[in-house]
């Protein structure tokens, strides 16, 4: 049996914030340690 080449698709990923109603988020910042520069993410 032939296969053909392994092609990853990232599924997508839900995060949940526990904020009052009255706050509309703009964007979000995700660290992956505390020494790192992060990365903005802007929300819609």
């Amino acid at each position: 049996m032939t296969r053909g080449p392994l092609v990853l698709v990232p599924s997508p990923v839900q995060l949940l914030f526990d904020v009052p109603k009255s706050v509309k988020l703009q964007a979000i910042e995700l660290h992956d340690s505390f020494v790192s520069g992060g990365v903005r993410i802007t929300l819609r």
